[in-house]
């Protein structure tokens, strides 16, 4: 599986020009920005999944991934294996071209400045730090 570094890129500055870090307690009303899609939410937080109980495309970047590059079917796709929440991260590790090991490393347990830095590593050196 070939990474898609042109994806990434676009990830990378799409993610990067959204405010970082954004909670409940912001007074952002999440469920709102979870049930849109198509460009309309305006928050990127890599634990925004975590709390809710699955990203369904709130702000990590499984589910930005999926909400930029996915069509009807990938969204179908994720959606359906959303109660375990591996959906959006399997989908969008094949939409960006990652293996497990990489999908894994940005996607699960990690921070949205962590992930960020991995993200733009991928970009420049094509592989994990």
């Amino acid at each position: 599986m070939a990474m898609n570094i042109e994806r990434l890129e676009k990830l990378y500055e799409h993610c990067s020009a959204l405010p970082h870090g954004i909670y409940p307690e912001d007074g952002i009303d999440l469920e709102v920005a979870a049930n849109q899609r198509g460009g309309h939410q305006d928050t990127f937080n890599q634990h925004i999944w975590w709390q809710r109980g699955m990203c369904r495309t709130t702000g990590c970047l499984a589910g930005w991934t999926v909400n930029l590059f996915g069509d009807d079917d990938d969204f179908e796709e994720a959606e359906f294996y959303s109660d375990d929440k591996s959906g959006y991260m399997h989908v969008a590790q094949r939409l960006l071209g990652l293996d497990d090991y990489t999908a894994g490393s940005l996607f699960l347990y990690t921070g949205t400045d962590e992930a960020m830095a991995t993200l733009r590593h991928l970009i420049e050196h094509g592989e994990m730090p």
